[in-house]
């Protein structure tokens, strides 16, 4: 489940729905997108294996920076119905 992003899902869409102002949801995001691309930078360069373990431990991080994106729009939506 947290390889295909479902645990950045499930705490971008409890976060989104606390959090009340688009700023603060738009900050935390690029912040996640900053260490995101920090770790992507100090990959391995050259020939890595599939299975590498950091190879898919990227994968998973890129995946549930995407859910937790998705559930930030998914709570904030949720929120704004609630009020």
């Amino acid at each position: 489940m947290v390889f295909l992003g479902g645990g950045g899902l499930v705490i971008g869409a409890a976060l989104g729905a606390a959090v009340s102002t688009w700023k603060l949801r738009l900050l935390l995001t690029v912040f996640g997108g900053l260490a995101l691309l920090y770790g992507l930078k100090h990959l391995p360069s050259g020939p890595v294996d599939d299975d590498d373990g950091g190879v898919l431990a990227m994968i998973a991080i890129a995946a549930n920076f995407g859910g937790w994106v998705i559930g930030l729009a998914i709570g904030g939506a949720v929120a704004r119905v609630r009020r």
